[in-house]
């Protein structure tokens, strides 16, 4: 969930899992949530493990069966500082989850505002 410590890098095994954000409604004092991106076969999860703060960015909603590997992130972060190429390549990984995530929050965030001026 959103604003949690991240304890897991998760890896998606199989199923559907819809990745969302909280945004405050211009409208009322209520939160609404906006779904950011999916993630299945192969994508993964939790990348807030290795990145200080360690806060989870997204909530993660499933949208079927899901079937997850969990590596614990004290231990992810132990090997990341033990072995820097190992370190390197994951951290190397784990940024082009960030920016795909953030060019579809990016695409996201441009469809809402022409949606508003219209």
């Amino acid at each position: 969930k959103e604003g949690q410590p991240a304890q897991e890098l998760l890896l998606v095994e199989d199923g559907k899992i819809a990745l969302q954000m909280q945004l405050p409604s211009s409208q009322s004092s209520h939160q609404r949530k906006v779904t950011v991106d999916f993630a299945g076969r192969g994508d993964v999860l939790g990348w807030s493990t290795a990145v200080e703060p360690y806060v989870l960015t997204l909530s993660a909603i499933t949208l079927q069966r899901v079937k997850l590997k969990a590596i614990d992130a004290q231990k992810l972060r132990s090997l990341i500082e033990s072995d820097y190429q190992v370190g390197y390549k994951l951290l190397a990984g784990l940024i082009k989850v960030v920016a795909s995530r953030l060019a579809e929050t990016r695409a996201l965030l441009m469809s809402e505002r022409i949606t508003a001026s219209e």
